[in-house]
């Protein structure tokens, strides 16, 4: 039976612990004592679940408390453990004695959170923690973001429909919002509820600005964004909340610009396969990209990729970088793999929690600059000036750690020998004191023996009974008068003289004198090194740029992907392009070119499944992604021309705990294309209809196809197995055939993989599925039920006319959809007129 709190509350020890639990009852409590860190009652219990640790029982007023502990020195190890479960838990540390009853003073030092992690021991390297907040009202949603180990905070508003396309981008580790509300489905993180009033806009913009010093959020663009006025304000409380103090390196609030970037939503995410593979353990985008030397360039990389850049002379200046450092990539990466994450660290040091070995970190960094530029001292002006951080004069910072910083610091602050030895005179006296302490010991022992003969006479130590004299008892009766007895063993004596004593507890006192000394001089080195914190942050931005530039430089080198070019109209034109992903897998890629347009919107690809339309439509898109990000493509010439989002339907699943079939899923990312792709959109379309009826999937893939090329005026990519659409390039002129190739050779099949014009003859269906392992019997009867099939079609006017002139029953379905209001319909009326459509059929 676990105790309740009124059980133990007439217990000193317990009721300081209910005192802090109260405050945090969501939250595991690591409360300090001693040598342990200690979880009671149900905290226990879960803990001793998720992580295995014994679970033990002490009575306390005829209960029974659950008890596990966790040494202090693997604290980092379990706690990582726990957030990686998506749990937050609560550091009570103790402080110091409060009223001579020897109840230690206890108090909360940290929240640690899966949004909010700044120690490097439990963060992710690669890629960025972030934490999110949400609030949404009928009118729109408002969010904020936050990087607290980088010390960046963003914030936004936009329509509730795109929020779990904005969290697809972030991937945020923890979602703040408030009582009540829900998050999209499909995400799987920690999720916290705060009080509504943390949201309320009018308090919340007095906080902003109280906290800001500013007169009001214009300086921010925030004043006409109350949504995410809210969102900011509250994820910032939450925040200095878990941190226990008031986060000075958050200095600014960033206002998200959507207009900035390329918009790719949560399924083009997801289907194209950037940061998380589809199946599991499979390649991503980033993890071919990705050979980065610096934890710093990885999550820049990441960062690039979640956010594709519309920005031109942006996306031109990245890649005068990487043209800047390809002679050199090699040189640079082999350096940069012994620079410090000085990203974070400057973080950790406004928030006092940095260690002393990442501060010696630091200064070999600041050493090796000069390495660094040597190295890009060939590069032009206009690089060095965007580089410019790793130009600066870094003298005094450098000075400062080298005056004050022992060469070789232990890791933890506590083992002492942080602070360099000349810096301070009383350190240095103490120090003397401490470690001469042993020589005086020797010196003791010697005298000793000398005195009175015994020759066995040895000092010994131990944390119980501290320095002593040691003798058989054989020899005991032997010993001077000044001798103590202190402890009686079976084979030995120990004794303790004055002079003993004494020696102990200058040597006692010297130590903790070194440790408190050292405790206060720290301090004032990491305090006195914050001023430095900014310029350090554009220092580590600057290393992570060339970084990544010497890693897409050797990738270019070693794949040869080229520059792509950019032009105003919205286009892709791409010689010989390659999948960046698949090439690297595979011992021989077809290359293939692409030709879209505004005179040739709309490209129709037919081919057999495993011929390769899927994979070419996907590369295409992947291409234009990598030209967005500034990086260097796989193909022999790409010219990209105005882009402003990628749309992609591929891909076939249903979404059980929502209650949606495959088809419906299919229907709504179809819609969500429909209503949101412009002119400068690239879409990808990977059998449009095939979770219905055939005549019903025709018409639904006719009128989306046409839709796209005639409203939306998009460049769109529609691989199909309907054979009836390759006739919309008979009716639209901005519409074309494409097909994948495939060779015979005595009744096989081969996948040539090889784009042509002009539209497929036949799907090889049966081909295919025999290749697949289909046993022959089955193949024979399916090959009957085709003859059957087509007799019965060709007898059937009806059916001929409709295939035969595919446009007239289309035609119907798409005048429908013009006198529809796509931004207008609900969910149910968008599903009403799907069944309309296919009334339409009948």
């Amino acid at each position: 039976m676990t105790a309740s709190s009124e059980y133990v509350a007439d217990t000193p020890l317990f009721r300081q612990y209910h005192g802090v639990k109260s405050q945090h009852p969501d939250k595991l409590l690591l409360f300090r004592m001693g040598d342990f860190y200690e979880l009671f009652f149900t905290d226990a219990e879960r803990v001793s679940a998720l992580l295995g640790l014994t679970l033990t029982h002490r009575r306390n007023n005829n209960s029974d408390v659950s008890m596990a502990g966790v040494p202090v020195n693997s604290l980092e190890q379990y706690v990582s453990r726990l957030v990686r479960q998506g749990e937050s838990v609560v550091i009570c540390e103790q402080v110091g004695s409060d009223d001579g009853t020897g109840l230690m003073r206890r108090e909360v030092t940290q929240i640690v959170t899966p949004g909010t992690l700044t120690d490097q021991a439990l963060m992710p390297k690669r890629i960025a923690c972030i934490a999110m907040a949400l609030v949404t009202t009928k009118q729109a949603s408002g969010y904020a973001w936050l990087d607290l180990a980088r010390g960046e905070l963003r914030a936004g508003q936009c329509v509730a429909s795109q929020i779990p396309d904005h969290m697809a981008r972030l991937q945020p580790a923890e979602i703040i919002v408030p009582e009540g509300a829900d998050i999209p489905a499909g995400f799987s993180l920690a999720v916290r509820h705060l009080p509504p009033w943390e949201f309320d806009f009018a308090s919340t913009r007095q906080k902003l600005i109280d906290r800001f010093g500013t007169l009001d959020l214009r300086g921010f663009g925030l004043d006409d964004l109350p949504l995410a006025t809210a969102a900011a304000a509250a994820l910032l409380g939450y925040a200095e909340q878990t941190q226990c103090r008031k986060l000075d390196h958050l200095w600014s609030i960033g206002v998200e610009n959507n207009d900035a970037h390329i918009f790719m939503d949560q399924a083009a995410r997801r289907s194209l396969e950037l940061t998380e593979p589809i199946i599991p353990d499979g390649p991503t985008l980033l993890g071919e990209l990705d050979s980065c030397a610096n934890t710093m360039g990885s999550r820049l990389m990441a960062k690039r990729l979640q956010h594709p850049l519309r920005e031109r002379d942006e996306l031109t200046a990245r890649l005068d970088v990487v043209a800047a450092v390809a002679s050199i990539a090699a040189q640079l990466q082999k350096l940069l793999s012994r620079y410090c994450d000085l990203e974070r660290i400057a973080t950790r040091i406004t928030l006092g929690s940095v260690r002393p070995r990442e501060l010696a970190a630091v200064r070999t960094t600041l050493t090796l600059l000069p390495d660094l530029r040597e190295l890009l001292s060939g590069i032009s002006p206009q690089t060095r000036k965007r580089l410019a951080a790793i130009f600066a004069d870094r003298a005094s910072e450098l000075n400062l750690l080298n005056e004050r910083l022992a060469q070789e610091p232990s890791v933890l602050l506590r083992d002492g020998g942080v602070i360099a030895s000349g810096y301070d005179s009383e350190l240095d006296r103490l120090r003397e004191l401490a470690s001469g302490s042993q020589q005086m010991l020797e010196d003791i022992g010697r005298t000793e023996r000398e005195n009175s003969g015994l020759a066995a006479l040895q000092i010994g130590n131990n944390r119980v009974h501290g320095y002593y004299l040691e003798l058989p008892r054989s020899q005991s009766n032997k010993v001077p008068a000044h001798f103590q007895r202190r402890q009686t063993l079976k084979h030995t004596e120990r004794f303790v003289t004055e002079q003993l004593r004494e020696l102990e507890s200058q040597q006692q006192t010297a130590v903790k004198g070194v440790i408190e000394l050292e405790a206060s001089l720290y301090a004032q080195l990491v305090s006195d090194l914050g001023k430095y914190v900014i310029n350090w942050r554009e220092l580590a931005d600057a290393v992570a740029e060339v970084d990544v530039a010497a890693t897409l430089a050797g990738l270019a080198e070693r794949r040869n992907w080229v520059r792509p070019e950019y032009c105003e109209q919205p286009s892709v034109e791409i010689k010989k392009g390659r999948h960046p992903v698949i090439e690297a897998w595979v011992d021989h890629y077809v290359p293939n070119d692409v030709s879209l347009n505004p005179d040739k919107r709309l490209q129709v690809i037919t081919g057999p499944n495993m011929g390769g339309k899927s994979t070419y439509m996907r590369q295409v898109a992947l291409i234009v992604l990598l030209a967005h990000i500034g990086s260097p493509v796989p193909a022999e010439h790409a010219q990209i021309g105005r882009i402003e989002a990628i749309h992609t339907r591929i891909g076939a699943s249903d979404d059980l705990a929502g209650g949606r079939s495959t088809f419906m899923v299919e229907m709504t990312e179809t819609a969500s294309i429909l209503n949101t792709a412009s002119a400068n959109s690239l879409v990808i379309l990977d059998e449009i209809g095939r979770g219905t009826s055939t005549y019903d999937g025709l018409a639904l893939a006719w009128a989306t196809g046409e839709t796209l090329l005639e409203r939306n005026k998009s460049l769109v990519l529609l691989a199909t197995h309907y054979l009836e659409m390759t006739e919309l390039a008979g009716l639209h002129t901005c519409a074309s055939n494409l097909h994948m190739t495939v060779g015979e050779c005595e009744g096989e099949v081969v996948m040539l993989h090889r784009i042509d014009n002009g539209a497929a003859s036949r799907s090889f269906g049966l081909q295919v599925a025999k290749m697949a392992g289909i046993p022959g019997h089955t193949l024979q009867i399916a090959a009957k039920k085709i003859g059957s099939l087509e007799s019965q079609l060709e007898g059937n006017t009806q059916q001929s006319e409709l295939f035969a002139t595919p446009a007239l029953r289309p035609n119907a379905v798409l005048e429908r959809l013009r006198d529809s209001a796509p931004d207008t319909l609900s969910p149910r009326q968008a599903l009403d007129l799907i069944y309309e459509l296919h009334a339409l059929d009948n």
